[in-house]
């Protein structure tokens, strides 16, 4: 059991050594959904979703990106409305005095984006807690949290202006530890069970719609509206487009609190206009204030955020965050095609711009999903996961280039060691900079250093001749390369030896000349083997010319032999004719003749017959050339026939006569008279037995019958 585990683990230890980039891959996968899921890379995320969202504002649905007016107004203090006011801070007289112009005009709701945390050193609060009863206003609070991100408590306005009063809390929790950025609202379940402890923007539609929310299944139901959160409870804020012109929402949405400061009948019917049946928002936009922050899509006021917060929950909340299975399929899909991309393309240059193309693609895949469906798959985490990978793969590659690289060096390496033929290196002046062992010996120096440390000029201290290095400096210059140059090189001893030069020319980046790369080949013994093949054709010359001489003699000679075979060829000829003519005969004789004639080797096996034998034997001649002579005699007859032959024939006489049976096809046996002799070859060995068989079985029947009649004669 134990062996079959560390085995396995075996195994995977050698899989993972092998094919460690996938593995890496693996890894960088689970770290993109676990990065993914706590937003660890936000501050780089909210940016894409920043382009993005530029994208949805541009191509979007207009109704999905126009902020609605016609619902939302806000009343700020700005720049106007101070350079107006001419004082610092406002005083909250003051400010009832503008709540109070907004409520006659009969707005359907009022939220004041301001804290009031402390009591006025006016003693002006009776005034402004007056207006916002009457007003029926929703008021700011603040949530606090203790230092490991807990909720603590809320700081709700001073008792003497907020009690009874609706309030939500307006601060935002950054989705980055980088900088202070806003993109969505996270609502907080344990804060939600305290007294007002909802959002500000949710308490504006709380009362807005005149029903309380509620949150269940990370979902915000909210009058008519279901709101679809993310893991941290949160929704994103769809941030409207900003006409030309304008840089801030309240630009365009808004109008100056300094309009309601002292409102005149003739201003009453123009700002009705703006206030009439619409939630409005007065808040601080005055940049001393500081109460801005950094969004996607730029710097925003946080009474703009809250009024982009509640115009994005009127319209449905269309921005969406994409389901786990969505992120991970997309950030499959974009590791896979980067691995696939990786190991089809091996050019760097071909398979960077290939991974360029696929991050470009995925990102505009995700733009259109944004744009057009209002779903936010995450950006930043696949393309960081993807640029991981593709550098961990890449760094295999390098390293695997890296091995054989130097492997092929050092190839090379034992290739220039071991070559037979001298490699070196020269500069144009004629020093020796590389030299193998090979150049070393040849030259009959001790070691390749010490020949590159004593050769500065090559010309004079390696060529004999020097016009020959003049004519191999000339022919290198001219064809930037030369093959097979032959000349005489005397080596540190003095020695002269024949070499082989091939040698070209070695270019800088610049095309200044850098070196003579080439190798030396000793063809001294080529050289005197040469000389020799020349001294021993010249020999060779003199003697084809006796030879010549002695064979136009001989030919001479031949030509008398020839007029004398052609004579004893006509006579041969007239031989073999005559040869022939007795041939034809002896075969008509052979076939034709009434006697049986056979052929046995030395062994006694047949080996040929006339057709005369076949009929006597009842044997075709196939047939009978499986048989030995034994085989078709019967047994009393075998010694004897043995003897006969070993005596008669074997011993010299050249033919026997004797009488014998043999056993025919058929099984009987029948009595012939044998005349045998032996075949001989032209060199005098025998070959075989010829023999002639006459079937005498009429003759012995005829004796029989003589001897029978002469015996009945007597008796009678």
């Amino acid at each position: 059991m134990l062996t079959t585990k560390y085995l396995n683990w075996k195994v995977r230890m050698i899989f993972i050594k092998k094919k460690w980039d996938l593995c890496l891959v693996m890894v960088l996968l689970i770290f993109g959904l676990v990065s993914e899921y706590h937003e660890m890379f936000s501050f780089i995320e909210d940016q894409t979703v920043g382009i993005r969202h530029i994208f949805r504002m541009s191509f979007g649905a207009p109704e999905q990106v126009a902020f609605p007016q016609n619902e939302i107004v806000l009343v700020t203090f700005d720049e106007f409305f101070f350079d107006q006011y001419n004082a610092f801070p406002l005083r909250r007289q003051d400010i009832a005095t503008i709540i109070e112009n907004i409520h006659k005009l009969n707005p359907k709701l009022i939220a004041i984006d301001l804290l009031f945390k402390y009591n006025s050193a006016y003693e002006d609060d009776p005034y402004l807690a007056k207006a916002i009863k009457t007003s029926n206003a929703i008021l700011a609070s603040q949530a606090v949290f203790d230092d490991y991100g807990g909720f603590s408590k809320i700081h709700y306005p001073i008792e003497s202006i907020g009690k009874n009063i609706t309030s939500g809390y307006i601060n935002h929790t950054s989705t980055s530890n980088l900088i202070t950025t806003l993109s969505r609202v996270r609502v907080y379940p344990e804060i939600t069970r305290a007294p007002n402890g909802w959002p500000f923007a949710i308490q504006i539609l709380s009362r807005f719609y005149d029903k309380s929310p509620k949150i269940e299944n990370r979902k915000i139901s909210i009058g008519p509206h279901t709101i679809a959160l993310n893991h941290f409870n949160e929704f994103y804020v769809d941030f409207p487009s900003i006409p030309t012109g304008h840089r801030y929402l309240h630009e365009f949405a808004g109008v100056t609190a300094h309009a309601f400061m002292n409102m005149s009948p003739d201003d009453h019917m123009e700002l009705s206009y703006w206030i009439k049946d619409k939630i409005v928002i007065l808040g601080d936009t005055f940049a001393v204030s500081q109460d801005w922050f950094d969004t996607p899509v730029g710097t925003m006021f946080g009474s703009e955020f809250i009024a982009n917060s509640v115009a994005t929950i009127l319209k449905g909340a269309s921005l969406r965050p994409a389901s786990i299975l969505a992120e991970f399929l997309s950030l499959l899909c974009l590791l896979m095609l980067s691995i696939l991309v990786c190991y089809r393309f091996q050019e760097p240059r071909v398979r960077f711009l290939l991974i360029l193309c696929l991050f470009c693609v995925f990102f505009m895949i995700t733009t259109m999903v944004y744009v057009y469906l209002g779903i936010i798959l995450a950006v930043s985490y696949p393309l960081i996961a993807g640029v991981l990978s593709f550098g961990g793969i890449n760094l295999k590659f390098f390293i695997r280039e890296r091995k054989l690289k130097a492997q092929a060096e050092q190839n090379f390496k034992n290739i220039f060691d071991n070559a037979v033929e001298g490699i070196f290196q020269a500069t144009p002046d004629g020093q020796i900079i590389t030299a193998n062992p090979s150049m070393a010996v040849i030259l009959d120096y001790p070691d390749a250093h010490e020949l590159c440390s004593e050769i500065q000029r090559f010309g004079d201290q390696l060529f004999v001749y020097p016009a020959d290095f003049r004519e191999f400096d000339r022919q290198i210059r001219n064809e930037k390369q030369v093959k097979h140059f032959e000349a005489r090189l005397k080596t540190r001893i003095n020695r002269e030896i024949w070499g082989a030069i091939s040698a070209r020319i070695h270019y800088h980046s610049n095309y200044d000349l850098a070196c003579y790369e080439g190798s030396i080949v000793d063809i001294t013994l080529r050289k005197k083997a040469e000389e020799k093949l020349q001294t021993l054709n010249i020999e060779l010359e003199d003697r084809v010319q006796q030879r010549t001489k002695d064979l136009k003699n001989t030919v001479d000679e031949l030509s008398h032999t020839q007029q004398l075979v052609n004579r004893q060829n006509l006579k041969l000829h007239q031989t073999l004719t005559a040869l022939k003519d007795s041939e034809e005969r002896y075969r008509g004789l052979y076939h034709s003749s009434k006697d049986g004639i056979f052929l046995v080797g030395m062994q006694k096996r047949f080996l040929d017959c006339n057709p005369a034998f076949e009929r006597m034997m009842g044997y075709a001649l196939q047939d009978l050339k499986q048989y030995y002579l034994r085989q078709v005699t019967p047994h009393k007859w075998q010694s004897l026939e043995k003897n006969i032959l070993e005596k008669e024939i074997f011993t010299g006489n050249k033919t026997c006569e004797y009488e014998k049976e043999f056993i025919h096809a058929d099984g009987y046996t029948f009595p012939v008279s044998v005349r045998a002799w032996l075949l001989f070859h032209e060199t005098g060995q025998p070959t075989g037995i010829w023999g002639i068989a006459q079937d005498i079985s009429e003759k012995n029947a005829q004796k029989t019958f003589e001897t029978m009649s002469s015996e009945w004669y007597d008796t009678i």
